[in-house]
Formats: C-alpha cells, structure tokens, sequence
C-alpha cells in the first residue's frame, strides 16, 4: 500500500491514521452512512455521523473529550487536552 503524501512509515496525521485503519483492517462500516460520505466512509467512524442512518434503535454513550474527533474536527489543538 503506497503511503499518503503526510503519512510515512514512523508517523501519520490522525485523519491519515484513521484513513490507513480502515484500509488495512478492511474496515466497516454502516452502508446507510457510507453512501452519505461517498468518497470518505472512514466519516462513520465518527458516531455523529453514523448515527442518524441508522434505522435499529440503539443507545450511545460517547466520551464528552474524544481527542481523536475533536481533532479531526478542527475543535482542538493536538496535546490540549
């Protein structure tokens, strides 16, 4: 697998880790949401995003600091938290 141009073998950006994850575990994820992100499904990791195409009930508890997605939401800084 070729490596993204921010990513080499030692680091990657967290939104290259997420991408390169989903790659190599052959991630999955709901199809409903994936079709919503179209090109970026690795978006449904995300449960903000996921959850609204879901059609089964299902009860969701999310730490209220997840660094991951406030980083990849451009809410926080890396190390602020």
């Amino acid at each position: 697998m070729n490596e993204p141009a921010d990513c080499d073998r030692q680091r990657c950006s967290l939104l290259q880790s997420i991408k390169q994850a989903m790659l190599h575990w052959n991630g999955q994820v709901p199809a409903s949401c994936a079709n919503r992100q179209q090109s970026e499904p690795w978006r449904c990791y995300f449960a903000y995003r996921a959850y609204p195409t879901l059609r089964t009930p299902l009860f969701v508890v999310q730490w209220l600091y997840d660094e991951a997605q406030l980083l990849v939401d451009n809410i926080i800084r890396p190390g602020t938290i």
